[in-house]
């Protein structure tokens, strides 16, 4: 069992922590509420440093500083149990394990010196170069920084520690002082015989390594944990040639994450090469869905990456705790995934090492490709036998070099065991599974998960074929796939060419709008689209009882049909409504609503919320509806101006909608014209997409398939954070 390392109030039974016996009558001790120190010593506060502190109280007196009360703390039995415990803490990072594992001939203390210093002695000063460091034989001593002529007690060190290791990685000045506590013994290293450390001891490289990660151990001074422009915080994350940190970049408090590389690592000037090709290969990518590398550092004799700090976590580790993805989800990953291994490709770089591990998905939802230590250019692939075994295409395993046929096989691999939650093919052999994938087709994975997707199994499918010609040809035919829905057409009626499509968008877990186009009873054209709202799993009700109520609309009577319409909106309200009432899964449902229905040359809309009509008649994009939001009424109000409602906090919140019992909408009615174009909007595509991004598309020489298309790519490229839906109409001629 291990002992527990108890503070200083503990072992005095004073009772002056915060909350103790005495604190109310005495106050509470410093060395029990100082956090500055917490962490040193494996104490609370300073409960483990308490003689460095000034002003607790010992001994039923208030002490001075630590210059003042340094001889009697030394007498105290407790300050003799701290020394005597830290010499034997943390032997990961004690210097005596190595040498008591390392007395042969290549044993760096075999010609090191002896120093003695006495109490009280300060043999490192703040600023000054010595171009030596101390290993800790015997004894301890206290780290003091100086600001503004007073010192200040940060650290303390004993048997083991290293002392002033930076004039042996870096030659630089002291970051501070320090003072002996107790009589020290100590070697001394010089940087001439630091630096002939033979190459060809691996156990003493992999020992630096972990003093170096002790140097940026959050407990540490912060002068300790600066790596150039960056300060280390929290170490996250240890792999076989890597320690990853939390830290920040000082001057704009940006969080970042630090990678250090194992010194035995770094010594391998292969290894640092790729590192230093992997850094230049990502600072060519700026891409939402690729992580970004923003510095390389070489200090301490290793080198330093700093990359975008990450708050996720990788497929893998989804499929690991879940089992299964979700198909919506897997959906939107490998939509995003592609999305970023066409960008990369179309900069001439390929991956190499697509795989579930290699797909973090951020808390927000967005995905961020990650690790590009195999990538390399189109031109210059080396056809070396890279990646992760399971997801190398069958051309790889045959010799050829890699291309975007085979980042998309490895794509589609990852689809299946995200879906499946295991690969295609069974692995317990490996030559035979090697030889299985190279002659025989991966099974139907809607055998596996029957509630797949179609355009999912497709792209799997497709993905995965053993003949590289007959996947993909490009990214952009895979993501048309994957977006595909089947709740999407594309017709004409008579004198109009029609087109619809509603898109989950890249962070929902699933699609709360809806559209309905449709011709009535006295062949009228209505077109409608839906916005669900309520936050929790009944969002997408609302929507699908209004586009079943509009659905069984018959007509709207001549002359009435802006009071038709209002009828059918107050209705429809209460409807929801008492709905949600009875079902307490189902409360606070409600929705918006956008609807127009075409009679001859006359549109008569109907609006509740923040869906949207606009026409584009005359290269101009007039929008008729105006939103139902706090916004419209802080412009009308003259406190907003117009141009800055979109992006206003207010224009999130709705004073309309469908479903709360006291429905106003808004109705009325606008001639058409021929050429105009008739679009309904749900704010999934405006809010991501700018007004004039949207013009241009509009007024462009394309077919309302392609319009459709570039919009929905512009707001996924965006963010895509709400569903997206569009309904496009085109009047050809008017037909009285």
């Amino acid at each position: 069992m291990i002992k527990k390392k108890i503070n200083c109030w503990e072992y005095m039974g004073c009772g002056l922590e915060p909350g103790g016996k005495n604190s109310a009558e005495k106050g509470v001790c410093p060395a029990a509420s100082d956090r500055s120190f917490s962490g040193i010593n494996s104490g609370k506060n300073a409960g483990r440093f308490c003689w460095a502190v000034t002003g607790t109280h010992c001994d039923s007196e208030r002490q001075g500083c630590f210059s003042d009360k340094r001889k009697q703390c030394h007498k105290c039995d407790f300050f003799h149990m701290v020394a005597a415990e830290e010499g034997t803490q943390n032997l990961r990072t004690k210097f005596l394990r190595f040498v008591q594992s390392s007395q042969g001939e290549k044993s760096i203390l075999k010609n090191l010196s002896l120093k003695t210093f006495r109490s009280g002695d300060r043999f490192v000063f703040q600023e000054k170069k010595t171009g030596e460091a101390y290993i800790i034989r015997k004894g301890s001593c206290i780290v003091l920084v100086e600001k503004n002529g007073e010192l200040h007690p940060v650290d303390h060190r004993g048997e083991g520690d290293i002392v002033n290791m930076s004039a042996l990685f870096t030659g630089e000045p002291s970051m501070a002082n320090v003072e002996a506590e107790t009589e020290i013994e100590a070697w001394v290293i010089k940087k001439s015989e630091f630096e002939a450390i033979p190459e060809s001891d691996p156990g003493l490289w992999k020992f630096l390594t972990e003093i170096v990660a002790d140097r940026f151990d959050s407990k540490r001074p912060t002068s300790y944990r600066t790596i150039g422009k960056y300060l280390a915080t929290d170490i996250i994350g240890r792999g076989g040639y890597s320690i990853v940190y939390k830290g920040i970049e000082i001057a704009t408090k940006k969080n970042v994450a630090i990678k250090m590389i194992r010194h035995h690592i770094a010594l391998d000037s292969d290894f640092l090469e790729k590192l230093r090709k992997e850094a230049e290969i990502i600072n060519k990518l700026y891409h939402d869905n690729i992580i970004k590398v923003f510095d390389m550092v070489e200090r301490y004799r290793t080198v330093f990456i700093i990359m975008e700090y990450l708050e996720g976590e990788s497929i893998l580790e989804k499929i690991q705790q879940d089992k299964k993805i979700v198909p919506h989800f897997a959906i939107n990953y490998l939509i995003q995934s592609c999305m970023a291994i066409e960008y990369a490709h179309n900069k001439s770089i390929l991956h190499k090492d697509i795989n579930p591990g290699n797909i973090m998905v951020l808390n927000n939802g967005k995905v961020k490709l990650v690790d590009f230590g195999l990538a390399c250019y189109v031109q210059d692939d080396d056809e070396l036998f890279d990646g992760a075994i399971p997801y190398l295409a069958p051309e790889l395993i045959k010799g050829e070099a890699a291309n975007l046929e085979s980042e998309i096989y490895a794509l589609g691999i990852s689809a299946f065991e995200m879906v499946a939650g295991k690969r295609p093919y069974p692995e317990e052999n490996q030559s035979a599974f090697t030889r299985m994938r190279c002659v025989q087709e991966i099974p139907d994975p809607s055998l596996i998960v029957p509630e797949l997707p179609k355009n999912l199994k497709q792209f799997i499918v497709k993905a995965c074929r053993i003949d590289s010609k007959e996947r993909y040809p490009n990214i952009g035919e895979a993501i048309k796939e994957l977006r595909y829905e089947e709740d999407q057409i594309s017709l004409g009626i008579k004198n109009i060419d029609i087109i619809a499509q509603t898109h989950i968008g890249l962070v929902k877990p699933s699609n709360e709008d809806r559209y309905l186009v449709r011709t009535m009873d006295d062949n009228a054209l209505l077109l409608a689209v839906a916005d669900g709202l309520g936050g929790n799993v009944s969002s997408d009700v609302a929507a699908e009882i209004t586009k079943d109520r509009l659905s069984g609309l018959k007509y709207l009577k001549p002359g009435k049909e802006a009071e038709d319409l209002d009828t059918f909106a107050r209705d429809l309200d209460l409807i929801i409504h008492n709905k949600a009432q009875a079902d307490s899964g189902l409360t606070y449902m409600a929705t918006t609503l956008a609807c127009v229905v075409l009679k001859s040359d006359m549109i008569h809309w109907l609006n509740a919320g923040d869906s949207r009509f606009y026409i584009l008649r005359d290269d101009q994009l007039l929008q008729i509806t105006q939103d139902h939001t706090l916004a419209r009424i802080l412009v009308e109000e003259g406190r907003l101006k117009p141009e800055d409602a979109d992006e206003h906090c207010s224009s999130k919140i709705l004073d309309q909608c469908l479903g709360y019992g006291m429905c106003d909408p808004e109705t009325g009615s606008i001639r058409v014209k021929k050429n105009d174009l008739i679009i309904l909007a749900t704010d999934g595509m405006y809010k991501m997409v700018k007004g004039k991004t949207i013009l241009q598309t509009l007024k462009a020489n394309t077919t309302l398939e392609e319009k459709i298309e570039a919009l929905m790519n512009s707001a996924l490229e965006s963010g895509g954070e709400d569903d997206i839906t569009l309904v496009i109409a085109h009047i050809k001629e008017i037909l009285t």
